[in-house]
């Protein structure tokens, strides 16, 4: 953050974000978005750890969407390969959309089953003795935050296959590309060059 002016009579200072804080918002606001999933799975073991359990039904609600937006990101990015596979190839986007994917994925999963695990516990907690209203209360909302962490898992699991399918349809485009290429090659020399060289010859 820089300083724009100020005013000593007004008691009024202005500041501006400098080109560095910029990129450093962006660079920001890019990791988060990243590690909205793992973020955001911590956030909810908290939450269920301390019974805050209507947190914790919006907090599943949050993981659900950041989910559906990795799908989104992957079916962007083959709707690219699809238009421009070569341009795809030259950035490298799917390799790095890999590297970024490939751990982060396996670690997601892991920490999605311990949540689970988590939930179960809680309500064998409550299960253990007497129930007053207000437990019944917690563990109707339990129940909520297991239905909807079902849900988001199912989602998850889903991004395993879209990775091999944009994988596999990577591997295809750059197949059709090279066959495409040498098809255009050979029938440039059968109809153009070909007709040439022999009209050449037969005029000499």
């Amino acid at each position: 953050v820089e300083l724009e002016d100020y005013n000593i009579k007004d008691k009024v200072v202005r500041l501006k974000l400098s080109t560095v804080g910029l990129e450093l918002l962006f660079k920001t606001k890019e990791m988060y978005n990243e590690l909205q999933v793992s973020i955001t799975q911590l956030y909810l073991r908290q939450q269920i750890q301390k019974g805050i359990f209507d947190g914790a039904i919006r907090s599943v609600e949050e993981l659900f969407l950041a989910v559906k937006n990795q799908k989104n990101k992957i079916r962007l990015l083959e709707e690219k390969i699809i238009r421009d596979v070569l341009q795809v190839a030259r950035e490298r986007e799917l390799e790095a959309l890999m590297e970024r994917v490939n751990e982060q994925l396996e670690r997601e999963k892991k920490v999605f089953q311990e949540l689970q695990e988590l939930i179960e516990h809680t309500m064998q907690h409550y299960y253990s003795g007497n129930i007053t209203a207000k437990e019944e209360q917690a563990v109707a909302k339990i129940m909520q935050v297991k239905r909807k962490l079902l849900d988001v898992i199912h989602l998850h699991e889903s991004l395993f296959t879209d990775k091999l399918r944009i994988q596999q349809l990577m591997n295809r485009s750059v197949e059709a590309m090279i066959l495409n290429a040498f098809n255009t090659k050979v029938n440039f020399e059968t109809e153009f060059l070909r007709p040439v060289v022999q009209k050449n010859l037969a005029i000499d």
